[in-house]
């Protein structure tokens, strides 16, 4: 069989690879692909597809070459390319448009995994950049702790912020929602109560009515190791236009104040340490299989594809739980 992989970053190459490691595979296609999409045996650069947003240069192609396609990024799933594959009688891996929900706003998945009893870290939704102003203020005050900012939409996964301190939540807000460094994507956010433990990238596959572990990974997403001060030193100059020195930059370090950005991901491990069958077990029952089920139950929507939550395992009563911090629909 052919198969068409489509995304551009280094993701697709290792997509790519995989699938050209099966003696059922005889040719891997990348579109659109990058420079390192060829350095594999079978694995072949798409250049007729313009970007992963080009739905119609994709379906082309796959009518010619493919008998399967697998869509990486959760963009093109968002724009619905699984479904106009579908509507062409192509064999396509990934959800369905209405299912992408799940990951393209998170507002509304907070609200649905509140809903379904599935375990979430305390939240709340603002569309308004005032009011969650203000409810920061309160909170830091109140001293709780420290708090996620996210927005709402599709952020290239750029669109957190894991907050120290009471500046940078409100530096977030303004980010997200005043000065739309996200676009439309930020026209609402999730503020949510930042949890300490294990993160955890878990993946399952998913057939609409059942799932089964596919995997899981400890993802290292901040920009810079902890310690890069000078590294830290520079971003930080360039995020506030303003010129830190070295030992101001010392000083904010100590007092947790220069931002280490969060990323798509710096580079992870699979199997996570942490994560042994009990848990896998456990992450199933109370988070994976809810969602499926409740999806096709209460909101009609079946969910096919590769569901990935990102989770955090807390200590509650001296056990592990896991709480969900966002999910995924993609590989």
């Amino acid at each position: 069989m052919n198969v068409l992989v489509v995304d551009a970053g280094g993701r697709g190459n290792a997509i790519a690879h995989a699938f050209s490691r099966s003696n059922k595979v005889k040719r891997v296609f990348v579109g659109p692909g990058n420079a390192g999409s060829e350095f594999f045996e079978k694995c072949e650069q798409v250049s007729s597809i313009s970007s992963i947003r080009d739905i119609e240069g994709i379906i082309k192609f796959s009518k010619e070459n493919a008998d399967l396609v697998f869509v990486g990024p959760e963009e093109p799933l968002s724009l619905g390319l699984v479904d106009r594959l579908q509507e062409e009688g192509i064999l396509a891996f990934g959800p369905e448009k209405k299912a992408t929900i799940l990951e393209s706003s998170k507002c509304w998945a907070n609200d649905f995994m509140n809903k379904i009893g599935v375990p979430i870290p305390d939240y709340r939704n603002f569309d308004d950049a005032g009011e969650a102003k203000e409810y920061i203020s309160d909170y830091y005050k109140s001293g709780k702790g420290n708090l996620v900012v996210k927005a709402d939409g599709l952020a290239a996964g750029k669109g957190v912020f894991v907050c120290d301190s009471v500046d940078e939540a409100l530096f977030a807000v303004e980010e997200i929602m005043e000065r739309k460094k996200f676009g439309d994507a930020g026209n609402r956010i999730t503020v949510e109560e930042r949890l300490y433990g294990i993160e955890v990238a878990f993946t399952a596959v998913c057939d609409g009515k059942t799932a089964k572990t596919f995997g899981h990974a400890k993802d290292f997403k901040r920009a810079f190791d902890p310690d890069d001060i000078e590294g830290l030193r520079n971003f930080n100059i360039g995020l506030t236009r303003k010129f830190i020195s070295k030992k101001d930059a010392e000083k904010l370090f100590r007092e947790g104040k220069l931002v280490n950005p969060n990323t798509g991901g710096m580079g992870a491990v699979s199997p996570h340490p942490a994560v042994n069958k009990e848990m896998e077990d456990k992450i199933m029952e109370m988070v994976v299989e809810p969602i499926i089920r409740e999806f096709k139950e209460i909101e009609g929507k079946e969910f096919k594809g590769i569901l990935y939550p990102v989770l955090m395992l807390v200590e509650d009563d001296e056990e592990l739980i896991s709480k969900v911090l966002e999910i995924n629909v993609r590989e």
